[in-house]
């Protein structure tokens, strides 16, 4: 746009609009975003209610602030305007806004993106709400010097998520050594989520809240060795009879973290879930050095995960050096998922026979050479309905 405008100049914008419309609003956001006044008049206010956040943000980034409050914004975009001037300390432009909207700045946005100065400014000079009753949020909640002139100034119940979330360590100590915080529940499993060890470390050395079991899966599934360690030592701790639920290991499994699975590997000796998942994953190596260990178990479901996905290397070395066997339901899944090679192997080692959903569930999928396996070779039964079924997908 700026090659045209700078060739034709303004005088043919409104012709422009007036012959395609649509290109109001473009030439409304190149006159904010320039600071070219004329266009925005010759724009005129019947854009206005169209503005939208984006061009709210594109006016801020080439600061032209003074135009924004110049034209009557619509509703709409007054709290993007206000979180942009406190993001960037406007002061001015704060001021300016709530002798405008007055009350209407209660939205809190400040919190949001608050510094001290803005807060100050919130304090003394409008009646919005105190920051004790709303959330505290960032960057508020990770600067230690607005933390602490919230605290001078007996502003109580703070919230403490965001400032675990964002790792302000100085703030949670300070936090917790003034006790001011509304509530400390969840604080642990939000910092070892995120990986924060050295928040978790002091959390679980100077608070009690503690944490539930079901934080330790989540922990693994972010990855955060360090942070599981401390959970696990400090649950150790407190309870000497504790072990960690069978859960652990199944995630450390199935998010592939075997930094995460040797650790949880050393702790307990895992029932037969851990080798059933394994085999579920399709790890051979893996399978192999927990079936070498010898006090490690599994069950038919080990064989019949394996065949519902395909590994037909996991089917042969559980059928040549195991005796669990598996279930039909190794051998309907392997048809349902289209695994002819593990449908052929579990037959002709006569592993199981199978069920009117072996045949059904491969037409419902589509897999015509397991079909015609089935039937022509295997003779297998079906459900009286197959082709009904099968029909139903196809369409």
């Amino acid at each position: 746009m700026k090659p045209w405008v700078s060739q034709h100049g303004t005088s043919h914008v409104k012709t422009f609009i007036e012959f395609y419309p649509p290109l109001t609003l473009c030439f409304a956001a190149y006159g904010f975003a320039t600071g070219n006044r004329e266009i925005i008049d010759i724009v005129g206010e019947d854009c206005y209610e169209d503005l939208n956040d984006t061009i709210i943000d594109i006016v801020v980034h080439f600061n032209h602030w003074d135009l924004l409050l110049q034209v009557a914004l619509p509703s709409s975009c007054i709290p993007q305007f206000i979180k942009l001037a406190c993001k960037h300390q406007k002061i001015d432009v704060l001021r300016t806004l709530y002798h405008r909207y007055g009350n209407d700045l209660t939205d809190s946005f400040h919190y949001y993106f608050g510094t001290l100065e803005t807060i100050q400014f919130f304090q003394f000079e409008t009646t919005v709400a105190r920051p004790d009753e709303t959330i505290l949020r960032a960057p508020a909640c990770t600067s230690l010097e607005i933390v602490q002139y919230l605290v001078d100034n007996n502003f109580t119940n703070l919230t403490i998520h965001q400032s675990v979330e964002n790792e302000a360590f100085d703030v949670i100590v300070y936090l917790n050594e003034h006790d001011v915080v509304d509530s400390w529940d969840q604080s642990v499993e939000l910092a070892a989520i995120n990986g924060h060890s050295q928040i978790v470390q002091y959390l679980l050395a100077h608070r009690t809240e503690g944490f539930d079991d079901s934080c330790l899966v989540k922990v693994i599934k972010r990855g955060h060795l360090k942070c599981l360690q401390l959970l696990i030592e400090y649950r150790k701790h407190k309870q000497t009879q504790w072990q960690p639920p069978v859960e652990c290991i199944v995630a450390a499994v199935q998010n592939d973290n075997d930094e995460i699975r040797v650790y949880l590997h050393n702790l307990v000796i895992w029932p037969a879930i851990y080798m059933n998942t394994v085999a579920q994953e399709g790890n051979l190596e893996l399978l192999k050095t927990l079936h070498d260990m010898k006090y490690f178990s599994c069950t038919k479901g080990a064989m019949d995960k394996a065949a519902a996905k395909g590994y037909l290397d996991i089917v042969q070395f559980l059928y040549e050096n195991r005796s669990e066997g598996c279930t039909e339901c190794a051998i309907d899944s392997a048809a349902g998922n289209g695994h002819l090679d593990v449908v052929q192997f579990l037959l002709e080692h006569k592993l199981a026979k199978p069920s009117m959903y072996a045949m059904t569930w491969a037409a419902v999928g589509g897999h015509l050479y397991v079909v015609k396996y089935l039937h022509e070779v295997q003779n297998a039964p079906y459900c009286s309905d197959i082709g009904d079924r099968a029909a139903k997908v196809v369409i």
